[in-house]
């Protein structure tokens, strides 16, 4: 498995909450070890998944990772970082076309999964919202209106960030996490090569963007190797 970094962000509320986020993507099945490692060096008051930690993308590769190392390897990950803190997780286009039996390995943890849905939480005497935009939710819009309405702070998650940009972006999402891109493979003068759903020189593929922040991901999923560009885990920090 490739080295995986901590990247570390500060983000201002302007008063309204106070919490250390440890946000992760694509893992893809990877080794849960140094995931979970980095992730518990955080000590995070929440994790945020941002997708395509189980494989799933079409119905046939559902079936083949529905068991077996893969998927015990995902099913570790999520029980080990319940452990360290709470999970929300939101999907990605690999989980597109998740099973029973991968949904019930979700159940069997105690991570949250939003699927075009939302959850209030209390940290640290605020309130704030998590949702997530999934690749089967039936009217999005119409969950995001929803969301954008609650009196919290409010966090969002969309794997893929050239989706929101495009479809869903709003003033009234506080923050909101994507990966998807993996950085854009290879980067150039600080710039990614290629990303998945933006092609060659993609707009968005890590950092923030406005109210996006884009995680290059925790895991190399690709035939080619990554060149100036390590995996890796957001340790986010959102102050008063």
């Amino acid at each position: 498995m490739a080295e995986i970094v901590k990247t570390r962000y500060t983000v201002k509320t302007h008063g309204r909450a106070d919490f250390c986020a440890a946000v992760i993507s694509d893992t893809h099945e990877a080794d849960p070890e140094p995931i979970v490692t980095l992730a518990r060096a955080i000590s995070p008051d929440v994790i945020i998944l941002a997708g395509d930690i189980i494989e799933a993308k079409t119905k046939s590769s559902a079936r083949r990772h529905q068991t077996g190392a893969g998927a015990e390897r995902s099913r570790r990950l999520l029980i080990d970082l319940c452990c360290v803190a709470p999970v929300y997780y939101g999907l990605g286009n690999h989980e597109a076309n998740l099973t029973d039996t991968q949904r019930e390995l979700i159940a069997s943890t105690d991570a949250h999964l939003l699927e075009g849905a939302y959850e209030k939480a209390r940290i640290r005497g605020a309130d704030v919202v998590f949702g997530a935009v999934s690749p089967r939710c039936d009217d999005p819009q119409r969950f995001l209106e929803s969301m954008r309405r609650q009196n919290a702070y409010r966090v969002l998650i969309c794997h893929r960030p050239e989706e929101y940009m495009e479809r869903y972006r709003s003033r009234s999402d506080d923050i909101v996490f994507a990966g998807h891109a993996h950085g854009g493979q290879w980067r150039i003068f600080g710039r990614g090569m290629f990303a998945p759903g933006q092609g060659i020189f993609p707009r968005y593929t890590k950092g923030f963007y406005g109210n996006l922040l884009v995680s290059a991901g925790a895991h190399n999923s690709e035939i080619l190797p990554r060149i100036n560009n390590k995996c890796e885990i957001l340790e986010v920090n959102f102050v008063r």
